[in-house]
């Protein structure tokens, strides 16, 4: 009795060290590791071992690995930061050098600074929350949900998606506010993200319906049919990546039976 309740405590002690690791690190090992430890302590008290020693020596060995995949977890981020910064600069190189050739292309300070803050914004948030999902589906259903918000702010910005109507391009941002709402609700896991980027779709499809009850057709540029088309390549966008979301929150087993179960059907008809 008096082992069971020391091995509970250090267990404990050990599952709150265990949270200083990095978070991809901490939610891929946290809970083996922690069982790895319990058993191993079990093991040792069924064999009349001391304990203190052990989980001391088990302690120390941690806090080691803790600080290593620390150090490099973060050398690694900010690489990708720097990547990304550069992916950023060389793009911008495009108007920059456009400017010099060309008197159609003209862009002050601002326009640069928002395009930076923008396009490094898109590439950081790419790349933060890909990861979380493991998957290629989740990782492409992040990518077409990045660019798509993107494209929706870059073209808001610079010409407006239903023309001049400052009001009514103003509540495009409720899209993004939803997804952002949606995503952190979710905790960026796929099945709940895949109704977000829904009811994403949904509010993309449903602004230029109630701007029509207040904007006249001569001031809905470029016209209610042009502007309901290029909404529905955002909608179509959001529900790509829903999907994309969905098929990603499938259990790896139900997806390698629903490919089995696929591949004797074809052998069957063959």
């Amino acid at each position: 009795m008096e082992h069971e309740q020391a091995i509970t405590r250090y267990r404990r002690w050990y599952g709150r060290l265990l949270h200083l690791y990095p978070t991809p690190y901490r939610e891929r090992f946290a809970e083996s590791m922690t069982q790895t430890f319990n058993d191993l302590c079990r093991e040792r008290a069924a064999a009349g071992q001391r304990l203190l020693p052990f989980v001391i020596w088990m302690f120390l060995e941690t806090s080691a690995g803790i600080i290593r995949d620390n150090v490099r977890f973060h050398i690694m981020r900010s690489k990708n930061l720097f990547r990304i910064a550069i992916g950023t600069g060389l793009i911008l190189l495009i108007p920059l050098i456009a400017m010099q050739v060309s008197d159609n292309w003209n862009w002050g300070f601002f326009d640069f600074v928002f395009a930076f803050a923008l396009i490094f914004g898109t590439g950081v948030t790419f790349d933060l929350v890909a990861r979380k999902g493991g998957t290629l589906a989740y990782s492409a259903a992040v990518g077409i949900t990045c660019l798509a918000a993107f494209l929706l702010l870059w073209i808001n910005a610079a010409v407006g998606i239903i023309g001049d109507e400052e009001v009514a391009n103003v509540m495009y941002l409720a899209v993004l506010a939803v997804g952002l709402a949606g995503a952190f609700m979710a905790r960026f896991e796929a099945r709940g993200m895949s109704r977000t980027l829904a009811l994403m779709a949904i509010v993309q499809a449903v602004i230029p319906l109630i701007a029509m009850t207040w904007v006249p057709e001569e001031r809905f540029k470029p016209g209610y049919l042009p502007v309901m088309g290029l909404n529905a390549v955002w909608v179509a966008a959001w529900l790509v990546a829903a999907l994309l979301f969905r098929f990603a929150a499938k259990p790896q087993s139900k997806i390698g039976k629903d490919i089995g179960h696929g591949a004797s059907q074809a052998g069957s008809a063959a």
